[in-house]
């Protein structure tokens, strides 16, 4: 895997925006990670090739004293691959994960969700959902679903926003 500096992150952006609906979690991390609101202390950003990348994964430094292992000291993984075939065949490379501790995945797509439970699966874990002492941990956010949260987050604002004008 290839580590990435900050500039060729600025360069992977406009991929990313194009795959918007699939990479929004990997999109905002790198935005904020080059922007300087967030570098995401103790984790790295790797590609399996660069510029044309298929797969994009932030990870922990391994043994970086800056990484707080949250929750159950448990290693927090995002990924975006643009195919799930990509996807199988870099999470089975030495380089790209250390399976030996435990890993929660977030904000993987939908589509490559069967991909990670296989390899979970392959390695021993039963379920691919919350456990302890397992090697895979899931949580799925599906577009649908952050639409519905997205359109009530705002009309909440905007209900606020005009119940505080009109008390004026």
């Amino acid at each position: 895997m290839i580590i990435t500096t900050d500039e060729q992150l600025k360069d992977l952006l406009p991929s990313l925006t194009q795959h918007h609906s699939k990479s929004w979690q990997l999109e905002a991390m790198v935005r904020n990670r080059v922007n300087g609101r967030w570098r995401w202390p103790g984790t790295e950003f790797v590609v399996d090739k660069f510029p044309d990348y298929s797969v994009l994964m932030c990870r922990p430094v391994k043994d970086s004293p800056e990484y707080i292992p949250w929750p159950h000291a448990t290693n927090i993984v995002t990924i975006f691959a643009k195919t799930p075939e990509t996807l199988d065949a870099v999470i089975r490379r030495d380089d790209c994960l250390d399976w030996t501790r435990p890993i929660m995945f977030l904000g993987v797509d939908t589509g490559c969700v069967h991909v990670i439970k296989k390899r979970c699966e392959e390695l021993g874990s039963r379920d691919p959902n919350w456990k302890e002492d397992e090697y895979g941990i899931l949580y799925l956010l599906h577009a649908s679903h952050l639409a519905k949260r997205f359109d009530c987050y705002w009309n909440e604002i905007r209900e606020r926003t005009l119940s505080c004008r009109s008390s004026n």
